[in-house]
């Protein structure tokens, strides 16, 4: 149990009932870790949302054959953690560890679940705020890895104008999964994205689907 006024403090429950952030805190504890200490692993079950009170962290994605790929850090207070724990299959994408000392609020994603279920309203408004925090996550670090590459924004040659300009056409084919659906079926089957998902709504998606090949260099969307 931790101090309901350290919750409040957080600004992803600002302006959130206070009987909410109540019941939250009752189930909730702060917890420390030293320098170096791994708070989660990717592809480990996503139990619990945390919340960094103190420190910093790194974002490593392991890749098979290599050591763990460094894709990001996070020093702010209140930095959001954990997020799989508000979407099936509920596992983490990434693994989180300490660069410094930390300290972190954690709430059981048990509290989260019965508390979203009794409140349309409550799940409503916490998803929208972890879907407001990926897309600042995901711009910053498109920003990122513009600024790395050494090329400023629209600076950028865009590969489609690029297209346009050799008269080509950047569309190859356009054509039905046909044969290829079953060997699609079961790389998607492997999927994180898609773990979740049934073998009868997996496959009746796919049934949709047609593959699209393209010529090197075009955009698919902007």
């Amino acid at each position: 149990m931790m101090d309901a006024s350290e919750l409040s403090e957080l600004a992803f429950f600002q302006d959130i009932n206070r009987d909410v952030i109540d019941f939250l805190a009752k189930g909730s504890e702060v917890r420390q870790m030293d320098q170096g200490e791994i708070l989660l692993h990717q592809h480990d079950r996503a139990i619990a949302l945390y919340f960094l009170a103190t420190g910093k962290v790194q974002f490593l994605i392991h890749v098979a054959g290599m050591d763990d790929l460094l894709v990001g850090t996070d020093s702010e207070f209140g930095a959001l953690i954990g997020w799989s724990v508000f979407r099936a299959p509920y596992r983490h994408t990434v693994t989180v560890r300490c660069e410094r000392e930390c300290s972190f609020i954690r709430i059981p994603r048990t509290l989260l679940t019965e508390l979203m279920a009794e409140s349309p309203l409550i799940a409503y408004t916490l998803l929208r705020r972890v879907a407001i925090v990926l897309a600042r996550r995901l711009e910053h670090n498109r920003d990122r890895l513009i600024a790395s590459s050494g090329v400023e924004g629209r600076n950028m040659v865009e590969p489609a104008a690029a297209m346009r300009t050799r008269g080509s056409d950047p569309l190859v084919e356009f054509e039905n999964l046909g044969s290829d659906q079953e060997s699609t079926f079961r790389f998607l089957r492997h999927v994180t994205f898609f773990e979740a998902m049934s073998d009868h709504h997996l496959r009746s998606m796919l049934s949709l689907g047609r593959m699209i090949r393209v010529n090197p260099g075009t955009t698919l969307f902007q």
